[in-house]
């Protein structure tokens, strides 16, 4: 990584910001290049901001799983034999999903890697609860005083701990909500946080729909190295629809988010024209399911190919794809996304079924 993301622990970020302006007439041009890569892969306008009252948690929006990767970068409506993707929503798993244990691990860029892990169990004859957690390690940065000389290397770690449940409300509507432990530490700075989702699913199987509304991360951060003692998590919501057409294998997936007007502004820029504005919070996803074994899927992340436009990205910018096979007790899926054309990010999950020694 870089040391870039210092200016967002600072206490004087005015004086950071000066300092980075100077020495980045200097620093050599992959390493900006891994910079300014870096910041993209949070999809990520700040690291760590006190800003009117919240402190920044975009960690937590990262795919959880392949598929969700595989589809733009998030779900809220995804009917799959995951249960990580109760960590993208609360409802979006179930008795179903009893005794899986599902890993999935991303290099974002050399020493920055991601991972997350979900367990689950059914409870009564219509509910649901899981553990599950997410980590992400930034590598080594290049600390440095105000004066831009070297004070040693230090790492960055965040990570979250969850616990879900789910119940059937009816034979079609599925309600969840997951409470979430927050940890993050760079150097000597630390911050802890509790939040929560709430997610509500419809699923047809007669239509082959599926429409999802959730809630994240409603909580609070406490640091010690800013002004205040306690921030308010950015909330988000986040709206998606799925449709499987009807004489064909195929999928359509469409997830809006950041929905809340405060984050809508904040991650929307000014001066783009209003069709451009709606896109960017919009994910686009195609899914080929020829039978219960198999899947393949295609998304198209739209704010990512804006802001790496502006970066020189490469064309294929804010695709990705991914692929999936299922068998009795086990399901292995590899995704993977464009950045720019030196980049790709690649995601894999293996999930195993336990509960199915429990049903033979």
């Amino acid at each position: 990584m870089c040391d870039f993301c210092i200016y967002y622990y600072s206490k004087d970020k005015d004086s950071v910001r000066k300092l980075f302006k100077i020495r980045n007439k200097t620093i050599e041009m992959n390493l900006l290049k891994k910079c300014i890569i870096s910041i993209v892969l949070l999809s990520s306008v700040n690291f760590v901001q006190a800003q009117e009252g919240e402190v920044s948690l975009d960690f937590l929006s990262l795919p959880a799983t392949t598929k969700g990767l595989a589809l733009g970068g998030l779900t809220t409506t995804t009917i799959a034999n995951d249960v990580a993707l109760s960590l993208e929503s609360p409802a979006l798993f179930g008795k179903e999903q009893n005794g899986q244990l599902s890993f999935s691990y991303m290099n974002l860029m050399e020493d920055c890697h991601y991972g997350t892990i979900a367990y689950g169990r059914e409870f009564g004859t219509h509910g649901a609860w899981s553990v599950g957690g997410r980590f992400l390690n930034y590598g080594k940065f290049d600390g440095r005083d105000r004066q831009g000389i070297s004070t040693g290397a230090f790492t960055a770690n965040e990570f979250m701990l969850q616990g879900a449940v789910s119940y059937e409300l009816t034979d079609h509507v599925r309600a969840g909500v997951s409470v979430k432990g927050i940890y993050s530490a760079m150097a000597e700075y630390k911050r802890y946080g509790l939040a929560a989702d709430v997610g509500l699913n419809y699923f047809s199987e007669e239509n082959q729909h599926s429409i999802g509304l959730s809630v994240h991360n409603l909580g609070t951060i406490f640091t010690s190295h800013l002004p205040n003692s306690n921030y308010a998590t950015p909330w988000d919501i986040r709206v998606g629809f799925t449709q499987k057409l009807s004489h064909a294998p195929f999928q359509i997936h469409l997830t809006a988010y950041h929905l809340r007007p405060k984050l809508a502004r904040e991650f929307t820029p000014k001066d783009l024209s209003t069709g451009s504005k709606i896109f960017r919070h919009l994910l686009l996803g195609l899914e080929f399911v020829p039978n219960n074994n198999f899947w393949i899927a295609l998304g198209f992340n739209p704010r990512l190919r804006q802001d790496l436009e502006e970066m020189k990205g490469s064309k294929f910018s804010g695709l990705s794809c991914g692929l999936g096979f299922n068998q009795a007790n086990f399901r292995v899926a590899l995704a993977v996304r464009a950045y720019d054309s030196s980049f790709w990010g690649l995601m894999a999950t293996f999930s195993t079924d336990f509960g199915l020694f429990n049903r033979m």
